[in-house]
């Protein structure tokens, strides 16, 4: 395993080269033998695939002045690469951002650009997590939202009470019931996805995002690590 160590001139790095990839923990940058799927991936990623396919096709049927529409809006719509930094989508990567946040919510997509919205802010979110009939309750303010506004829940699978948040962990585990309003029960939608009882003393992260159905603007991710109790 090699360490690498940044100055001034590069200060970090994302992704993988020739089979090794970059990754950061609590000591610094290492450079790791990229992992070898167990799984079937293809089969899990095909729908989110063919979603994008769907998508691409679609901006070939969209009018001259709407893909305009869609390149002159773009810089309208704030976008972070992986280092956190802001970067200028084109009219069609933000035409493709917009539709995949739509569809999968069970929303259509949207022909026509518009500005982002301003999404409603959370500002608290409690978790509460029981063994006992795997008790998943989520309470956030302010409640209810905002009209057209509703709830994307994502959560993680149940990890050791020590490990921190893994983002490609998370998984939309519902984004279609419409969520406006405090309390959610995630109880159900949590056992379609990560199937099993819960065991106290694991920990679940849990992360809310606000989202709009009108127009597929989306707020940042709000996270709460809990552990599972009684």
């Amino acid at each position: 395993m090699a360490r690498v160590k940044f100055g001034t001139v590069v200060t970090g790095i994302k992704g993988k080269v020739g089979g090794q990839v970059f990754q950061q923990n609590r000591y610094g940058w290492t450079l790791r033998q990229k992992p070898v799927p167990t799984g079937n991936l293809k089969v899990a990623q095909m729908p989110r695939r063919q979603a994008l396919l769907a998508v691409a096709q679609h901006w070939r049927t969209l009018t001259d002045a709407q893909r305009t529409g869609w390149n002159d809006a773009a810089p309208s719509w704030p976008h972070l690469d992986p280092f956190g930094d802001p970067v200028q989508l084109t009219g069609f990567n933000l035409f493709c951002m917009v539709s995949m946040n739509l569809i999968q919510g069970g929303w259509s997509i949207v022909d026509d650009a518009s500005l982002p919205e301003v999404m409603t802010a959370l500002t608290k979110v409690t978790v509460n997590l029981g063994a006992a009939g795997n008790q998943y309750r989520v309470d956030f303010t302010p409640t209810p939202l905002l009209a057209n506004q509703f709830i994307y829940l994502w959560a993680s699978p149940q990890v050791s009470a020590g490990q921190g948040l893994v983002l490609s962990k998370l998984k939309i585990i519902d984004s279609t019931s419409g969520f406006s309003s405090s309390p959610i029960d995630g109880s159900a939608p949590y056992q379609k996805v990560f199937p099993g009882n819960f065991v106290e003393g694991q920990k679940i992260h849990t992360a809310l995002q606000v989202v709009s159905k009108v127009n597929g603007t989306v707020g940042p991710l709000f996270h709460v690590p809990q552990i599972i109790g009684p």
